[in-house]
Order: C-alpha cells, then sequence, then structure tokens
C-alpha cells in the first residue's frame, strides 16, 4: 500500500512512530510511505534548526515525546544527553528542530516500512478509479526557497493523509530578515501587527537577535542595547492586551479538585443537547469557584462568568499593558492572590484535554459556536502565555518606553506578527490544494467553523456526507470540529494512533 503524507512536520512524524509501533505489535505488512514537504522532515518549516538562539520555547519539554522502537529518547531525554542541560523549563527552539530532525533520520530507516522524502509542494489532488480501486493524484513542484519551480509531477497512491499544519508560518527565514533588515535599524520607529507571540518573537529579534544583553539586577531585568536597535516598537492589536506569562505548575491537590470539576463535561458530550451548552459553561466556571477557594477566595460564579464573558481591551479605563504584565507576574509568584483571569487560565490549562474531548466533531449551533470561540481566545490568552523570562523582558522594555502597546486595527505595520489562523477556510484563497478538495466535494467545513470535518479515525468527510475513500487530515486543518492543536503534543487527541490503526488494516487488506 502506497501512502502520501502531505507535511512533513510534528504531526506527520507522529503518525510515522505510531505506524512503526503497530508494525512491531501486529506483524508485518507492506506500506510505503511518501512525504511530501520542502522542508527538512521532521521539523518542517515551524521548527526549523536554523531558527536563531533567542527564541526559546513556549512549552515545556515533556510535551514532545516520540519515542518509539527505532527512537528511545523524549525530547527531555535529548537535551540532557545531547545539550547536556538537565531539565530546562524552556530550552531554545532550534533545539526542538534538531530532535525532531534526529527522529525523522531514525524512523526513516525503519526496517517495518519505507519511508521517502520529496522536498516539494503539494499543490492540488485528482481522485481517480484506476482498476475499480480509487487511488489518488498528487500533484507536486520543485521549490527553489519559497518559490515553486516552473513544472509539476504526478504521482499515484492510495491514500494520501493532509497533514499541511500552519499556513505561511513565520519561518527561521522571517527571523533573520527582521534581524537584519536596515529599515527597521537604528533612528526608526516600528509598528508591529499584532501582540501575541509572533509578535513577542519579532521585539526579541530586534534587540536580543542585534546584539543587545540582558543584565540581571536584583529582582529586575536591565536591557544593555548595542546600538542596532530601532528607536521604538509598538505593537498593534485588537485589543491592546499583552498574553498573560505562563506560571510555575500549580500545585498536585489544585490539578486534581480542577480535572475532577471538568469530568462532567464528558457525560454532557453524551447527551442529545448541542454543546456548549448553559450548563456545560457552569460546568467549567464550577471548576473556576472550586480551585478558587484554595486560595482562600470565595468568588460567586456570576462574577467569573462576567469575566469570562466581557470583551478584554486595552482601553483608557482599563489597566496598562505594563500592570497586566506586572500583576500577573506577581500572581505568579504569589505574591498577591490571584484575580478571576488568572484562576480561568488554570482551570483552561490543567483541564485541558477533558475540555477539548467533550466538544471533539459535535454538532454546533453557529451562535453559541461564536460564543465559545470569542471566550476561548481569552483563555488562550490567559493559559497560554509565553513564559515568565519572556515577560520579564517585555516589562522592563515596557518600562523604559522603548516597547509601547496600541489597540486598534491599524494596517501601517512595518512587521505583521500575526499567524495565520488554523483550519483551511481562512486561507482558501491562498491554497490552491484545500481549494481544489473543496471545490470537487471532497472535504467539507461546517458553517461558523475553519477546519475540515473528519471522523474519529480521520477520514475526512465530504461535503454529501459520506466519507472521501482514501483521504485524511490530521492536525491545524481540522481545527474546531477537533479543537486544540498541539504541534507537539501528538498523544493529547489520540489521532496519529487511530489513523496508524486505520493504515496498518488497509494495508493488510481490510478497505480503507
Amino acid at each position: 500500500m502506497n501512502v502520501a503524507v502531505v507535511g512533513g512536520g510534528p504531526k506527520a512524524l507522529g503518525l510515522l512512530c505510531e505506524l512503526e509501533k503497530l508494525a512491531i505489535e501486529s506483524g508485518s505488512f507492506a506500506l510505503n510511505v511518501t512525504v511530501f514537504d520542502p522542508f527538512p522532515p521532521g521539523a518542517g518549516e515551524v521548527w526549523d534548526a536554523r531558527t536563531p538562539e533567542h527564541l526559546i520555547m513556549n512549552v515545556r519539554p515533556e510535551v514532545a515525546d516520540f519515542r518509539c522502537p527505532s527512537w528511545s529518547w523524549s525530547f527531555g531525554d535529548w537535551v540532557s544527553r545531547v545539550k547536556g542541560v538537565e531539565s530546562p523549563e524552556y530550552p531554545p527552539r532550534r533545539w526542538m528542530g534538531e530532535y525532531l530532525t534526529e527522529v525523522f533520520r531514525a524512523v526513516a530507516k525503519s526496517p517495518h516500512f519505507d519511508v521517502e522524502w520529496i522536498p516539494e509542494r503539494v499543490t492540488g489532488l485528482e481522485q481517480s478509479d484506476a482498476a475499480l480501486e480509487t487511488q489518488w493524484l498528487v500533484r507536486s513542484v520543485p521549490m527553489s526557497g519559497s518559490t515553486p519551480d516552473i513544472g509539476s509531477m504526478e504521482r499515484a497512491f492510495d491514500a494520501v493523509v493532509l497533514a499541511t499544519g500552519h499556513h505561511n508560518p513565520q519561518s527561521a527565514t522571517w527571523h533573520q530578515r527582521i534581524m537584519n533588515d536596515p529599515a527597521l535599524g537604528p533612528g526608526t520607529n516600528v509598528r508591529v501587527r499584532g501582540a501575541a507571540l509572533t509578535a513577542i518573537d519579532a521585539v526579541l529579534d530586534l534587540t536580543e537577535g542585534r546584539g543587545g544583553v540582558w543584565l540581571e539586577e536584583g529582582k529586575t531585568l536591565r536591557y544593555v542595547p548595542s546600538g542596532h536597535e530601532p528607536r521604538s516598537v509598538t505593537l498593534v492589536s485588537r485589543t491592546g492586551v499583552p498574553l498573560s506569562p505562563k506560571p510555575p505548575r500549580i500545585a498536585e491537590h489544585r490539578r486534581d479538585i480542577i480535572r475532577a470539576s471538568c469530568e462532567p463535561l464528558r457525560e454532557l458530550s453524551n447527551t442529545s443537547e448541542v454543546q456548549p451548552s448553559s450548563m456545560w459553561w457552569d460546568t467549567l466556571i464550577a471548576a473556576a469557584v472550586s480551585v478558587a477557594r484554595t486560595w482562600g477566595l470565595e468568588t460567586p460564579p456570576q462574577t467569573f462568568r462576567q469575566v469570562l464573558f466581557a470583551d478584554e481591551l486595552g482601553d483608557a479605563a482599563s489597566p496598562t499593558a505594563l500592570q497586566r504584565m506586572e500583576a500577573s507576574l506577581a500572581m505568579n509568584r504569589g505574591d498577591v492572590p490571584p484575580d478571576e483571569r488568572w484562576v480561568l487560565g488554570r482551570v483552561w490549562q490543567e483541564g485541558y484535554a477533558t475540555i477539548i474531548s467533550s466538544l471533539d466533531r459535535k454538532e454546533r449551533d453557529p451562535e453559541q459556536w461564536a460564543r465559545f470561540q470569542d471566550a476561548a481566545a481569552r483563555l488562550e490568552r490567559w493559559a497560554y502565555g509565553p513564559p515568565e523570562r519572556t515577560v520579564g523582558r517585555l516589562v522592563s522594555l515596557t518600562r523604559s518606553g522603548w516597547l509601547r502597546w496600541e489597540m486598534g486595527t491599524d494596517e501601517r505595520h512595518d512587521i505583521d506578527a500575526v499567524t495565520s489562523a488554523p483550519g483551511v477556510a481562512v486561507n482558501e484563497h491562498r491554497d490552491t490544494l484545500w481549494a481544489g478538495l473543496r471545490a470537487a466535494g471532497h472535504v467539507h467545513v461546517r458553517e461558523g467553523e475553519r477546519g475540515v470535518l473528519t471522523t474519529s479515525r480521520c477520514q475526512c468527510v465530504g461535503g454529501s456526507g459520506a466519507e472521501t475513500p482514501g483521504l485524511f487530515a490530521l492536525g491545524r486543518p481540522t481545527e474546531d470540529p477537533v479543537i486544540g492543536h498541539d504541534t507537539l503534543n501528538h498523544h493529547l487527541h489520540g489521532e496519529a494512533a487511530r489513523l496508524a490503526h486505520t493504515l496498518v488494516l488497509a494495508a493488510k487488506g481490510a478497505l480503507v
């Protein structure tokens, strides 16, 4: 059986690892896997090992674990053995790229199946009936840097897995351009569109990336410029509100309270009521009330509800960006009691696996779903912001007046640091692959959602509601029907393992 995997990042790597595990468990099968990606497989474009050293990870090392028969180290193990560093909280991002690349090289040599990497970008798929068996023709083009070359190739496969990941991510090349662009040099006032993680990366590119250094002076940080920085940087975003810093791990008993309080969400998911219902929200807020009591806080549910569903804007009547960052850091240290946002962030973080599984592929009410997306965007800001180390740097730069924060939708910017949304609907006009699949009815995006609908074993559902033979999708292209795709955590949804099982059955003669 010949399988094409479109996209060679961590999601594709996780699938290969799961396939090899099944090969050991279930015996031999004939499977040839061809990975299409113009960037080195394993790391892909996002985790390029050429990423500048000053950019650190925003998740802890234990999230990434690609152990399989051909590879015996988690990322934490690899960092300890190869880099000689024990348990770093947030190591350099390029280390993850090195790790993922090495894992792919090992798995590609597996004796249990054949793996080939083709450094080309897939531009389209076409379904054909060859000898009454469904096949897919994969059309791809070679790449010169980020530009497609003239000419394309077509190859036939029995099944295709779409793991296309981020659309036009900010790559190592993007960071290098910011670090070296003379138009962003001394004397300039740089405006950055966005204030989330990518925008923060741009700030670090313009400071540490240009030779500036940080000095610790007691509990504070002082930036020593290199002289190559711009005069100022302004982050412009819709809310003008910074991300909250990730706190240290909360105590185990609090994590247990959150997880136990969120467990009824699973039961609600088995009812006929469309989720998230009012009872679903009541359950989530009850978890916040329960864990808040462990800090001696008797916060009524209505207060949490008001905070959760209120617009969070950095206007004149609100705390400044600097005040918000300083307050969040103080809460992380335990210097002041946590507020409602901080508590809700911990509920979202610790209860995440249960929260997302309770909504997995459920029917959506467009109005309720829009409300969920608005609330989820706020919860993400409170739960999954940058490490404290990074926020400490932002505080110092903001205090000095060099870094400024602004609310607005001003399109006058020097750097666009807004990451493309997940799913396929938003980027379809720039993506011939997904546009063609939707036009042909091979995939379907439900009203109000961004990603394609799949079954629990990752098979794409077409516009008619029927499963599309031999076509699968994994990761960010399925966002909304499947919620919260952590790029590095291929165990969170269990999809890689289920898809591997399906492909192995097909390779042994069962139908895809």
